[in-house]
């Protein structure tokens, strides 16, 4: 049976100042053993043991549990298999409190930036900046080839307040997201290259003042509705928002789980605040009734509703239920091409299915975000114009 030496035990740390802890206790072993190398595994929940490669016998345990408001205990132990000599537990013990300086770490600012692009192919940029996060966004030097296409990214340069530089990166793919969410109600865009600290290097230095590619720029609504996303507090359009956004990047090449996405986003909106449950199974009664409330909220057409009522109840049941695929996935999304006298169903559910349902998932969205006859974007190109004309009219 191992024997366990308790190294550090101690409360009151945020969750992402663990985040990225143990590339601190690798420096600390590095330093102290004068080598780190070992493995790593999840031994439980909340707990990992790390095995040195050096020293097979000795293994470290750590445990953390966090509390509701994120903060929690971090104890580390040392297992061996026989008693441990003085000295070596004072070896390691020197190494984790060493490590561990960095979970009492004060919160600083850090400068990222990253890119994003527009997902008809890149030609179209976002310009602005917004006091949320203090972001900017500007257009690349140049464009760039991306395996067998180019694209003209747009580089978001932001600041993110937090304890440690991995926290500061996850923050920031936190407010991409975001970002990139609130831009698909819009004009879909999609995160182009992940989030590094420090300004921005080659080629996203200096924008190109003389092209000519399509510029959306931010509006104040933009920004104040950003940061009211962004807070901690719960928010079911938050929630609606990323899931919408899920069904965005999942219609081209997934669409029967970019219909359960949109459905998701729809039902998430739909739902009360606080739904009355089944004593016995935690069923919520009524949400299918709420789900139909929604759409009408939206659309006075019976037909449109009609048609919902559909995908709710026989294709999105099917897939969520019995795992069913209803469009081309199973053959590549190669449906049965431009013949004029046969349409697969798999090419009717592709080309109408998703669609369809983004549009009033897309008018809840706004309507409960309370932007309904404003505009996210300041200034939009006549595409995107025809674009919105569009979905104003497919659906009454």
């Amino acid at each position: 049976m191992a024997t366990e030496t308790r190294l550090f035990d101690g409360d009151g740390f945020k969750a992402d100042t663990a985040m990225d802890w143990h590339f601190d206790l690798h420096n600390a072993l590095l330093k102290e053993f004068g080598s780190a190398d070992g493995s790593w595994h999840l031994t439980g929940i909340g707990e990992v043991t790390f095995t040195p490669a050096a020293w097979s016998s000795n293994r470290l345990r750590i445990v953390r549990s966090l509390d509701d408001d994120d903060s929690g205990s971090f104890t580390v132990s040392l297992l061996t298999d026989d008693q441990p000599e003085a000295d070596e537990v004072r070896r390691w013990r020197a190494a984790v409190q060493d490590a561990m300086v960095v979970l009492g770490a004060a919160e600083q600012d850090f400068d990222w930036h990253a890119a994003i692009e527009h997902a008809d192919g890149g030609f179209k940029v976002v310009r602005g900046s917004i006091t949320t996060c203090s972001l900017s966004f500007r257009a690349c030097h140049d464009s760039i080839r991306v395996i067998d296409r180019m694209a003209w990214p747009t580089v978001v340069v932001g600041k993110t307040r937090a304890r440690t530089p991995g926290a500061a990166v996850a923050e920031a793919r936190r407010i991409l997201r975001m970002v990139c969410a609130m831009l698909a109600v819009e004009s879909g865009f999609t995160m182009f290259r992940e989030p590094r600290l420090g300004p921005p290097t080659d080629p996203f230095e200096q924008p190109d003042e003389n092209r000519s590619i399509s510029e959306l720029r931010l509006s104040a609504s933009f920004d104040n509705l950003l940061g009211t996303l962004l807070a901690p507090k719960d928010h079911p359009a938050r929630d609606a928002m990323l899931m919408f956004y899920e069904g965005i990047v999942l219609q081209k090449d997934h669409p029967t789980m970019a219909l359960v996405a949109f459905i998701s986003a729809i039902e998430r909106l739909a739902a009360p605040v606080d739904p009355p449950r089944c004593a016995e199974c935690g069923h919520v009664p009524g949400v299918t009734a709420a789900f139909r409330e929604a759409i009408q909220s939206v659309s006075d057409s019976g037909e449109t509703l009609k048609m919902m009522m559909r995908f709710y109840g026989q294709y999105r049941s099917q897939t969520v239920h019995l795992g069913l695929l209803h469009g081309n996935e199973s053959t590549f999304n190669r449906g049965s091409g431009d013949s004029l006298f046969f349409i697969s169903e798999g090419d009717q559910f592709q080309r109408n299915v998703p669609f369809l349902t983004s549009i009033i998932a897309r008018r809840l969205l706004v309507k409960s975000l309370g932007t309904e006859g404003e505009s996210l974007l300041e200034t939009e190109d006549n595409h995107h114009r025809a674009q919105k004309e569009l979905l104003r009219r497919v659906l009454p």
